[in-house]
């Protein structure tokens, strides 16, 4: 897929945007409307999966559905056949120009009409998915992108029809800094879980932090459950109804929170500004869900062989920040310039002017897939792979980590590991390539937990983690945690989770036994 390629004899792959946990992005190009559009496809084993295939599928008509201004806008939907006669499945997307608010926060909190600014218009999105029955179960930082039109949420892969049976898979999709009490307990699909994570990222954005401390998964999920969050801490000019809306989103209790469009409505006129509802007049989609429930389908193109082909010829000058809306949402390392959202007046030229700069890509981009495979007697089995998402090959790589807790490290393959202190070394055999993964595992041990690594670095350069395996419950379990002086950072909550429903019930089991009885939030 490296060459260049149309599409059913429409969409052109110009150049690769980056890659995610199980996908490519590219921009491309399409031939019969003459726009530039972003495709996602499916990567490596995952194109055969069909758990996998069935993801990105539904992805493209849950979002199909929708016709709204801050969600992307999905164009087609479609299968490739590889030379090897790999059917691979693709949606065609909206190209979204910007950067990801988990890339903005990294450096620091937006000032709070910004804050106010983004978490309205991720608010009226959300209502116009629940309006047509969808929740998204998945609002995070790295789902929201911010643009010069303002925001797109991005991402529907693991949405769910509103009013779902009971939760009772093995595994609770979804990123653990994010996800609702209910989700953790099992409970139907609601619109309040999305507001719930709504919450949590007009906190984040407000204070640079989420309402508790907690820097493993487990203790994340612990939270969730068991902790009331902390009120919000003066924010000067913000206000009173903004922060009484965070806290009643944040209730445990998914009937004490607000709807998105009561919570769109109040931090739109906190601001001064309209964002667009379903129930507005002037809004032309039908925001009654259908009767039954159903997922419209989104109609499928007819499998073909794709003949290698020139690409059109790329722009003189473009920002190196071109995010598609996706699973994956390519974060740039200079971030592109959100004239929409700004406290001052007099950036606006400045702003038109940085349009114009061409933003310069780091000399290294990585991800990091971190899979716990086998946790159980103190011991742990790790499949993690290295992907070289930049355009530049990585000679001599080598990707460092430290673990958080007593961990030891026993074994590994497809590298050579090495453990000094609490950091952790891998040291490849070869160059990685772009766009190349590195398979790996290990295997290690532990006296009294077993967190999950959050800090990866490939040749001293920071990668993006995606954590797909359920961090490990403490064999020797503590007491109920007691309430913390101040909240930490909580995680960036960047990666997806992969909860599993026996390390859920044995933390239920551990707090009801502390406790003598049911917990907040417990079933």
């Amino acid at each position: 897929m490296d060459d260049v390629r149309l599409l059913t004899n429409r969409y052109r792959l110009v150049d690769r945007l980056g890659a995610g946990g199980m996908s490519v992005v590219w921009r491309a190009y399409d031939e019969v409307l003459g726009r530039h559009v972003a495709v996602k496809m499916l990567s490596g084993t995952y194109a055969t999966d069909e758990a996998s295939r069935d993801l990105i599928r539904y992805e493209a008509q849950s979002a199909g559905r929708l016709s709204h201004p801050h969600v992307t806008n999905v164009y087609d939907y479609g299968e490739m056949a590889d030379p090897d006669g790999t059917r691979i499945p693709y949606v065609v997307m909206e190209l979204v120009e910007g950067a990801t608010l988990d890339a903005r926060l990294s450096r620091g909190p937006l000032p709070w009409r910004v804050a106010v600014r983004v978490a309205a218009e991720v608010a009226a999105a959300l209502s116009a998915a629940h309006a047509r029955g969808l929740v998204h179960r998945d609002i995070k930082p790295a789902n929201v992108m911010l643009t010069s039109a303002g925001v797109k949420v991005v991402d529907f892969g693991i949405a769910a029809l509103a009013g779902s049976g009971a939760d009772n898979a093995p595994t609770v999709l979804g990123t653990p800094a994010y996800l609702a009490p209910e989700r953790l307990n099992g409970k139907a699909v609601t619109p309040a879980s999305d507001v719930y994570a709504l919450g949590l990222l007009l906190f984040r954005m407000l204070t640079g932090r989420l309402p508790w401390r907690a820097e493993t998964a487990t203790q994340m999920i612990e939270a969730h459950c068991y902790t009331e969050p902390q009120p919000l801490p003066p924010v000067a000019g913000l206000p009173a109804e903004v922060a009484t809306l965070c806290a009643h989103s944040l209730a445990k209790n998914p009937e004490d929170r607000p709807t998105a469009e009561v919570a769109a409505r109040t931090l739109a006129a906190a601001i001064g500004i309209r964002v667009p509802l379903p129930a507005d007049d002037e809004l032309s989609w039908d925001s009654t869900p259908s009767a039954d429930g159903a997922t419209e389908v989104v109609p499928v193109r007819a499998v073909a062989e794709l003949p290698t082909a020139r690409g059109p010829r790329r722009p003189r000058s473009r920002v190196a920040a071109l995010a598609a809306g996706a699973a994956v949402a390519v974060t740039a390392a200079g971030l592109a310039t959100w004239s929409a959202f700004t406290d001052n007046p007099q950036s606006t030229a400045q702003a038109a002017s940085l349009r114009q700069q061409t933003v310069a890509a780091p000399s290294v981009s990585c991800e990091v897939r971190y899979q716990t495979r086998k946790d159980e007697g103190g011991a742990f089995a790790v499949d993690l792979s290295v992907v070289n998402s930049g355009a530049n090959a990585v000679d001599n790589w080598a990707l460092r980590f430290d673990f958080p807790a007593d961990q030891r490290l026993t074994g590994g393959t497809g590298a050579d590991w090495s453990q000094s202190a609490q950091t952790v070394t891998a040291r490849g055999t070869g160059p990685l390539a772009p766009g190349a993964t590195a398979a790996t595992s290990l295997t290690g041990g532990y006296q009294a937990s077993n967190p999950i690594p959050t800090d990866f670095r490939l040749n001293d350069a920071p990668c993006r983690a995606v954590v797909t395996g359920a961090t490990a419950v403490p064999v020797n379990l503590p007491a109920p945690p007691a309430p913390a002086p101040a909240a930490g950072t909580g995680g960036s909550g960047a990666g997806n989770g992969v909860v599993s429903r026996q390390d859920l019930q044995r933390l239920r089991d551990k707090h009801l036994k502390n406790k003598g009885g049911k917990g907040k939030g417990g079933d």
